[in-house]
C-alpha cells in the first residue's frame, strides 16, 4: 500500500545533484506526489530556489565547483529563502560529514543509494513540519495583531472616558463649593442635573464600547446592522456634548436625515466619535464643526470638517504610518493617546472602507469616512484604498 496519495495541490521540491542518474531516480520516486525542479549544479540551484521558492530542497553534498555545504550555507544566509528545509543526499555517512551537514543548516539526510519509501517519508515529514511551523507563525502573528488591537482599543476607550470623567469631577467640585449649612438646594440643581446627564452619557459610552469590543474580539464574522447616518451623528454629538459646550463649538449637521447604511453600527459609531473628538480637540473656542454625507457608485461617505488648527502633510503621513505614533495637544491643552485615528483606520479597513484626510495649517481639517455601499460583505473591496490625502 502506498504511503502517499497524489494531490492536485502539489508542493514543490527542488533537487540539486550533478549526477543525472540520481536526478532521474529521485524524479521517478517523487514526481507522482510533488512538482519537481531539477538542476545539476549549486549555482543554478540557488538561482532556482529564489525563483521558484520551493517547499523543500534535496541537495547533494559532493558536487564540483560548489559543494552542497556551500550551497546550503548560501541559501541559509539569504532571508528570502532561508526558511526552506534542506535534506542532504549523501553517500558519506561519516559522523564528521553528517555533523557538517547539520551545522550548515540541513534538517535531515538520505544516504545514497536511497530507498524510495525512505525518501518519500523523509520528504513528507519535513514538508509537513514546515507547513505546521508556518501555520503556528500565522497564528502567532494573528494573536500579536489581536493583542495590539486590544491594547489600542483599551487606550481609545480610556481616552473617550477621560473627557466625560473630567466633566463629572468638575461638576462635583461645583456642588461641593456651593454646599452650606443653610442649603436650600436651589444653588446646586443645575450642576446636579448636569452631573446626572454626564453620568448617563458616561454609562452609555462604556456600554456601547464594551458591547461592541466584546462582539468584535469574540467573532470573526462581519457585523451588519441597518441604521440611519443621522442617528449615529446625533448620538456621538450628544456623547461629546460637555466638550462641545466647554469650547462653545457650533455643530452644523447637514447629513441626509433619511440616509441608511448597512454595516457595523458599533464600528461606525466608534470611528465617528473619535473623529469628532479630534475635531473638538483641534478646534478653537467658538469654532465650527460640520457633518455632511454623499454617495458614489461604490461608497457612502460621511465627512467631518472643522475650522481648527489644521495639519502639515508629514503629520497626515504619520497618521497612516503603522510604526509612527504621535500625540499633539489640543487648542486648550487637551491630551490624547495618538492612536485614536490609527485605530479608526483599522476598523474601517476591516469593513472594506478607508479614510481620507485633507488639511491645511490654519484652515482646518476634513476627514472623510468611505464606507462600502455593497450589501454583500464578500463583494466588498479589500484595503486597496488606504489613501493618506485627497489627490
Amino acid at each position: 500500500m502506498s504511503i502517499m496519495s497524489p494531490s492536485s495541490n502539489k508542493k514543490t521540491v527542488l533537487i540539486i545533484d550533478d549526477q543525472p542518474k540520481n536526478l532521474q531516480l529521485a524524479a521517478y520516486v517523487l514526481s507522482p506526489y510533488y512538482e519537481l525542479v531539477l538542476v545539476n549544479n549549486g549555482a543554478k540551484g540557488i538561482k532556482m530556489a529564489i525563483e521558484k521558492m520551493p517547499d523543500l530542497i534535496l541537495l547533494d553534498i559532493m558536487m564540483p565547483e560548489m559543494s552542497g555545504y556551500e550551497v546550503c550555507s548560501t541559501i541559509k544566509s539569504n532571508p528570502l529563502i532561508d526558511s526552506i528545509p534542506i535534506i542532504f543526499l549523501t553517500a558519506k555517512v561519516a559522523e564528521e560529514d553528517l555533523i557538517n551537514a547539520f551545522e550548515v543548516g540541513g534538517v535531515d539526510y538520505v544516504t545514497k543509494p536511497f530507498r524510495a519509501k525512505e525518501l518519500l517519508l523523509r520528504v513528507k515529514t519535513q514538508i509537513t513540519l514546515r507547513d505546521s511551523l508556518q501555520k503556528i507563525k500565522r497564528y502567532n502573528d494573528n494573536l500579536k495583531a489581536l493583542n495590539e488591537n486590544k491594547d489600542n482599543l483599551f487606550s481609545a476607550v480610556a481616552h473617550d472616558l477621560k473627557g466625560s470623567s473630567n466633566q463629572i469631577a468638575s461638576l462635583i467640585d461645583i456642588i461641593l463649593d456651593n454646599l452650606t449649612s443653610t442649603l436650600d438646594g436651589s444653588e446646586i440643581k443645575k450642576p446636579l442635573a448636569l452631573l446626572k446627564d454626564s453620568t448617563y452619557r458616561n454609562k452609555e459610552l462604556v456600554t456601547d464600547l464594551l458591547d461592541w469590543s466584546k462582539n468584535r474580539f469574540n467573532s470573526d464574522e462581519t457585523v451588519q446592522d441597518e441604521f440611519k447616518v443621522s442617528d449615529i451623528v446625533n448620538k456621538v454629538v450628544d456623547q461629546l456634548k460637555p466638550q462641545i459646550q466647554e469650547k462653545k463649538i457650533s455643530i452644523i449637521n447637514e447629513v441626509d436625515p433619511d440616509k441608511i447604511l448597512n454595516t457595523d453600527k458599533g464600528a461606525i459609531g466608534f470611528v465617528c466619535r473619535n473623529i469628532l473628538a479630534n475635531a473638538i480637540k483641534f478646534t478653537h473656542e467658538n469654532g465650527k464643526i460640520k457633518f455632511s454625507n454623499f454617495q458614489t457608485d461604490m461608497y457612502n461617505v460621511i465627512a467631518v470638517a472643522d475650522d481648527g488648527v489644521g495639519m502639515k502633510q508629514d503629520t497626515i503621513d504619520n497618521l497612516f504610518s503603522k510604526t509612527t505614533s504621535a500625540s499633539l495637544d489640543g487648542t486648550l491643552g487637551e491630551k490624547g493617546t495618538g492612536i485614536g485615528i490609527k485605530l479608526c483606520m483599522d476598523f474601517i479597513k476591516k469593513l472594506g472602507g478607508h479614510l481620507k484626510i485633507d488639511s491645511k495649517i490654519g484652515k482646518g481639517t476634513t476627514i472623510q469616512l468611505w464606507i462600502p455601499n455593497l450589501q454583500n460583505p464578500k463583494e466588498r473591496e479589500s484595503d486597496n484604498f488606504s489613501t493618506a490625502a485627497f489627490n
